[in-house]
């Protein structure tokens, strides 16, 4: 018996319309995120004229409702990687942190005839930040096109310390410590060892993918004949 029959015999059991294609579908496990109207129209175009491999009603729902379950988390597993955003025409995309801290210490003697204490603290900070890019666009674009992008930026802190204490006809001892605090985050975005064109038409065979295609043919291949 093809598809078509056994829908037909299915809903003369079931006192349905002939023509309800749903009916036999009624009970399968199918992702929320599916419209099951959109699938049993792919699956009867698909399968419609195909001789199934069990003759009765009964044991073809049987296996067509099992295939949704065993196919569950492999079709939900698809779908979430259809929902997935990203830049296409990019294949690399990093973020990283780098801290750096310096300590230096100096101490100092000399000879000096006077008189004096002295102690000095300064702390000094600042802000920066910084953009790179790779000026390779070759063939990737008509205009330009940065072929690599780097944003850096952080905070340098300096702090020293300066102490003397001096006496009359002796040594000047001078004790100075520097410390320097540094906080860098690079960001990398771009396309890495390929040519933007090749990314587009990696993009254009996602773009190309159907879950309801890719559900339709392996039902087919499971429950019907494939005679060619």
């Amino acid at each position: 018996m093809t598809f078509l029959d056994i829908i037909e015999l299915y809903n003369i059991g079931k006192g349905n319309e002939l023509d309800d294609i749903q009916s036999i579908f009624a009970d399968i496990d199918l992702d929320s995120r599916l419209d099951k109207e959109v699938l049993c129209g792919v699956l009867l175009d698909e399968c419609g004229a195909m001789t199934s491999l069990y003759n009765t009603t009964p044991t073809f729902k049987y296996f067509s409702d099992n295939f949704f379950k065993k196919w569950k988390w492999a079709i939900k597993k698809l779908i979430d990687t259809m929902e997935l955003e990203y830049e296409p025409l990019y294949n690399t995309n990093k973020e990283w942190v780098e801290k750096t801290q310096i300590e230096q210490n100096l101490d100092t003697a000399e000879g000096i005839e006077k008189n004096s204490n002295t102690k000095n603290t300064g702390t000094v900070e600042n802000e920066y930040s910084e953009d790179k890019e790779r000026t390779i666009s070759a063939m990737n674009s008509s205009d330009y096109e940065p072929d690599n992008k780097s944003e850096q930026s952080g905070t340098n802190k300096r702090t020293d310390n300066t102490e003397e204490d001096v006496t009359s006809g002796s040594e000047r001892n001078k004790n100075e410590a520097l410390t320097w605090d540094e906080t860098d985050t690079h960001t990398e975005k771009g396309t890495v060892n390929q040519v933007v064109q090749d990314l587009i038409q990696k993009e254009r065979k996602i773009s190309d993918f159907s879950i309801y295609g890719w559900i339709a043919k392996r039902y087919a291949k499971e429950l019907f004949l494939m005679v060619y």
